[in-house]
């Protein structure tokens, strides 16, 4: 069992995933403890954009239309088995990740509260209402609290527009939602938890620009031993939890 101490400011992010396919991601159960990485992901955006039936249809595969407003902060868990994509497309090592989802309160009485908790979280979910311009509008608060707060300026966000079951309340437009995705070099996806619409693969893309972080980082603060004239090769999964990923 290894947990990430998650410490990367500057490092480049990449918003796509690297030729060959996207790596698999497979829902397992496993015991207490029995997983290689611990990853906290976080939900965030308005009061009322869907976070909560988000998570609760990502973890339970089920809708849940009576939740109330979320006070504080809350969070679900998922084991899943990520299976990393190697050389030529083939299939590369399987890694058990423990998924921590954290469900944040979107009113502002609660936003430094909020905020405290971006620090310690390795991606986000960042969320907004397809049937409200007014949430949509203020993904670009979020942005820049997000750039202020988290673990580095570019932290690895995916953009989320939820409620997309719902057409004839539509306020956002694709083109629009995905303008600003693109200008912010993040990936967007127009999401339903009353369907369970995509709903997952926006979650694997977040859980795949990770990784695929993480894996940098090893790479890069990966020193050969050459104390007796042999090399090591690339650290893999286990070795690299041991250290702070601080590129």
């Amino acid at each position: 069992m290894q947990e990430f101490a998650w410490q990367l400011p500057g490092v480049a992010r990449k918003a796509v995933c690297v030729p060959g396919g996207r790596p698999t991601i497979t829902t397992i159960t496993m015991t207490d403890g029995d997983y290689d990485y611990l990853i906290k992901l976080l939900a965030l955006g308005d009061s009322g954009v869907g976070k909560t039936t988000f998570l609760y249809r990502y973890t339970d595969n089920k809708f849940n239309p009576k939740f109330i407003t979320t006070v504080g902060i809350d969070f679900r868990e998922k084991r899943v088995v990520y299976n990393t994509q190697g050389p030529n497309g083939s299939t590369g090592k399987a890694f058990k990740v423990h998924l921590q989802l954290w469900d944040t309160a979107g009113q502002e009485r609660f936003r430094s509260l909020t905020t405290a908790f971006f620090r310690d979280a390795m991606g986000f979910l960042l969320m907004f209402d397809l049937t409200s311009q007014q949430s949509f509008l203020n993904v670009r608060n979020w942005m820049s609290q997000l750039q202020a707060n988290a673990y580095c300026e570019n932290p690895d966000i995916v953009l989320i527009g939820n409620k997309a079951d719902l057409p004839d309340q539509r306020e956002v437009n694709e083109r629009q939602a995905r303008d600003l995705a693109e200008k912010y070099s993040i990936p967007y996806f127009e999401t339903s938890a009353a369907t369970g619409q995509d709903v997952e693969k926006a979650v694997e893309t977040l859980l795949d620009l990770i990784m695929k972080r993480m894996e940098q980082c090893v790479e890069k603060t990966h020193i050969p031993d050459t104390v007796n004239g042999s090399s090591s090769g690339k650290l893999d999964g286990e070795k690299s939890a041991e250290k702070k990923c601080a590129c």
